[in-house]
């Protein structure tokens, strides 16, 4: 995956969560899974978002 601007990857990460959020439910997502959906680990999330429930 090419690298995307610190500005650009939260908005991606933002818009995979609320499609993930919107498909499979909040508890039916976990952060490992949106880590990969969107090529980040899910602990290397949290320099984007606060957690899941931040993504709300």
């Amino acid at each position: 995956m090419a690298r995307i601007p610190g500005e650009d990857r939260g908005a991606e990460i933002l818009q995979t969560a609320s499609e993930l959020l919107a498909r499979n439910g909040f508890h039916g997502v976990s952060m490992d899974e949106l880590g990969v959906a969107t090529g980040v680990s899910g602990p290397a999330l949290c320099r984007y978002v606060a957690g899941k429930g931040a993504i709300l």
